[in-house]
């Protein structure tokens, strides 16, 4: 494979994406003031192009345009304001061309593979005129022209009479389109389709509609991910060759490439067979006034391939559990699945690990992963949350009911107990830096019994943390590890003594007769405990916030997996609220049997990401 491809294709792609994101905006189509030219023939359509990847309508390019233009402001506020303007900019036409661009009507466009595949995508975009005889002689007989015809497809191709070639093919197709693409090949190729086929289907509703076909998912992009794939796991084959030649042959420390390889090839074969298996996909795009949303429906070949099976297996519902997510959560996750499915996940993640581990694991220690990974995954109910809070005692809160208190109590213990293994021990004192872990538990008011793993990292800051901790019995004593923790709990720096980080966790109970059982909490942070105390303390709520109520009904009742983050995650000076990004994946709300995927970005949002984009 061509090294220098994937920046090909994905320039490629970004160009197309880019302006049709760029015409996103409201539902309405506003009807053009334009007469049809007497002189306007319409042609016949004609068959889709081979290897068409997408086809894409914008409905209206200019209110569009305008509402994301002052939306996201930044970079895009410097471009121009309307299509016309767009389209005469990017291709570097006479600029007098612009307001000759119906920026009212709707812009069509498709990309597809070339001749040699992925390795040539083309693409063709066609905008609508005002009028089509008046734009022809302007640009070919007035006494000013600066362009000659010549046939192309049945197409005319603009040609410059004098200077430097324009940057991309344009033509004048009968109908009263201008047409773009990237060379002459391909607008001969997808030309006549976006300026004849496309238009004459009626309007979709949606702002941007993007169609991708089930030719696509069989044809050119199968065999480019197989390939993309196979080149990864070449590259880090070879890598790993490499490190083991510089250990001596012996296999190298852990995260080596080959391991990664390893955990990731029958997850990433899986979703292959699932993306080969679609009938046809829909992605509508709009802008909003908070950013844009995009929605994407994936609909799966009919029978019981594995995108159907995929589909049916969701564990679906609302997304309720993340309203009950501390309020001062700056992002908020929730995952949801049933018995089985945990069970299998379970199973797969043990074998994945202990493949990539290898010979530095022994039975001993594949006995405690595969237990640990069931028992939680049996001990925990459907739903599991996880809230990321900031501030002074932030960390990593999650949260989920309880199926079997026993289980779950196991599985924790066990997965923490991972670390005294060698294999699980390695990278701790690797990566992490961890000298020592040490088990206890801690009595927190509103909790009760609340079980504790501290990791100690690097040294002893002072000798007052070097007393503390040999007071404590190194943490080994329950009595004289609670006796640190001052009234109502620990806070930050009641555990003097190195730098350390920790997991700490209360499990509610599973009896039948309880009235509200409690849900399992796991805190990780470096005063674990703290956060614990602090949430039970403030026992506000996300729902209470009205942005985080509205997003968590926008996405629906049919939800597998849902993320709402505020805007103070990528804004962390920023007070008030918003949100800047919602995303949710699960089933259409019909008959349960396409995939849906769900996304809100705020305005800020896309600014930051075009700003990081363009290296601003």
């Amino acid at each position: 494979m061509n090294p220098r491809f994937g920046w090909r294709f994905s320039f490629c792609l970004a160009c197309l994406v880019s302006l049709f994101m760029a015409l996103a905006g409201g539902l309405g189509c506003k009807k053009s003031d334009a007469t049809p030219d007497a002189g306007q023939v319409a042609e016949p359509p004609v068959p889709a192009p081979e290897g068409l990847l997408a086809e894409a309508v914008v409905v209206d390019p200019n209110g569009s345009w305008g509402k994301v233009q002052r939306g996201t402001g930044g970079a895009l506020s410097l471009m121009p304001m309307t299509l016309g303007g767009l389209v005469t900019s990017l291709a570097s036409l006479d600029p007098a061309l612009g307001p000759e661009i119906d920026g009212t009507g709707p812009a069509f466009g498709a990309l597809a593979a070339g001749p040699s595949g992925m390795e040539s995508i083309g693409y063709a975009i066609a905008v609508h005129l005002l009028d089509e005889r008046r734009t022809r002689g302007t640009l070919f007989e007035g006494p000013n022209a600066r362009y000659a015809g010549r046939d192309a497809a049945g197409l005319t191709l603009l040609v410059p009479k004098a200077g430097a070639p324009l940057p991309v093919a344009i033509a004048l197709a009968r109908g009263g389109f201008l047409v773009l693409a990237r060379n002459e090949a391909d607008l001969a190729r997808l030309g006549p389709y976006v300026a004849r086929t496309l238009p004459a289907r009626p309007l979709p509703t949606g702002s941007i509609v993007i169609d991708v076909p089930r030719s696509a998912f069989t044809g050119p992009l199968a065999p480019y991910l197989a390939s993309l794939w196979s080149s990864f796991r070449a590259e880090m084959e070879q890598k790993d060759a490499r490190m083991r030649e510089a250990h001596g042959g012996k296999a190298p420390d852990f995260g080596d490439p080959r391991a990664i390889v390893e955990m990731s090839d029958a997850f990433v074969k899986s979703k292959m067979g699932i993306l080969g298996d679609l009938s046809r996909a829909r992605i509508v795009i709009d802008a909003i006034d908070e950013g844009i949303r995009v929605v994407a429906t994936l609909v799966p070949v009919a029978g019981d391939g594995p995108a159907a099976r995929a589909v049916r297996a969701m564990r679906v519902g609302d997304a309720a559990p993340l309203l009950d997510v501390p309020k001062a959560s700056s992002m908020a996750l929730l995952l949801r699945s049933d018995a089985e499915e945990r069970k299998e996940t379970a199973h797969d993640a043990a074998q994945a690990v202990i493949k990539a581990l290898g010979e530095r694991i022994d039975a001993d220690g594949r006995e405690k992963l595969e237990r640990a990974l069931g028992d939680w995954a049996k001990g925990r109910g459907d739903d599991v949350s996880g809230a990321w809070l900031g501030g002074e005692r932030g960390g990593l809160l999650v949260r989920a009911p309880v199926a079997d208190a026993e289980s779950a109590a196991r599985g924790l213990r066990g997965l923490v107990g991972l670390g005294e293994k060698t294999a699980f021990k390695g990278p701790l004192e690797t990566f992490l830096h961890v000298q020592k872990t040490t088990s206890s538990q801690v009595d927190v008011p509103g909790l009760g019994k609340v079980d504790l793993v501290l990791l100690t990292r690097g040294e002893a800051k002072d000798a007052k943390s070097v007393k503390d901790a040999k007071d404590a019995k190194d943490a080994k004593d329950p009595k004289a590890l609670s006796a640190r923790v001052p009234p109502g709990g620990a806070g930050r720096g009641a555990l003097a003594g190195p730098a350390q980080a920790g997991v700490a966790w209360a499990i509610g109970s599973s009896a039948p007769d309880a009235a509200a059982p409690a849900p399992i909490q796991v805190a990780l942070a470096e005063d674990p405990i703290a956060l614990l105390r602090d949430v039970t303390e403030n026992p506000g709520k996300a729902g209470q916030d009205a942005d985080v109520a509205a997003a968590v009904k926008r996405l629906g009742s049919k939800v597998t997996l849902a993320l709402v983050m505020r805007r103070t995650a990528i804004e962390p000076a920023r007070s008030g609220g918003g949100l800047a990004l919602v995303v949710g994946w699960g089933r259409e709300a019909n008959d349960g049997s396409d995939a849906r995927a769900y996304l809100e970005a705020s305005h800020a949002l896309v600014r930051e990401g075009i700003r990081r984009l363009g290296g601003f």
